[in-house]
């Protein structure tokens, strides 16, 4: 199975001690409508616009390839309902590999939709 990379960045990930890099193939996003909901006076802050992010649709994914898995932003894997795509496994119960300022810097698992 090949593995293309469609997030802005390399992805490195870490098996039996040995990182692989699998670098970027493109971008694909998810189009977000920006919905104004309403102004809301917050006390010692003051009004502040309370909006809603709606999403409308994936881009920039290729079509589906026999072979090919595409891995995606967590946003996009959801937004989809595509069964090619999987996101880097970085989440709060991932084993993302972390640095010592607590970036990430590797992944060990894939999430699937």
């Amino acid at each position: 199975m090949k593995l293309l990379n469609y997030v802005q960045h390399p992805v490195n990930v870490v098996k039996n001690g040995n990182t692989v890099v699998i670098e970027s193939s493109g971008f694909a996003k998810v189009n977000e409508q920006r919905q104004f909901i309403e102004t809301v006076d917050f006390d010692g802050i003051g009004e502040i616009d309370l909006v809603r992010n709606n999403t409308d649709n994936v881009v920039g994914l290729p079509d589906p390839v026999e072979g090919v898995m595409y891995i995606v932003s967590g946003i996009v894997l959801k937004n989809t309902l595509r069964t090619d795509v999987i996101a880097p496994g970085t989440g709060p119960n991932n084993s993302a590999i972390r640095n010592e300022k607590g970036h990430i810097v590797g992944i060990v698992e894939l999430v699937v939709a």
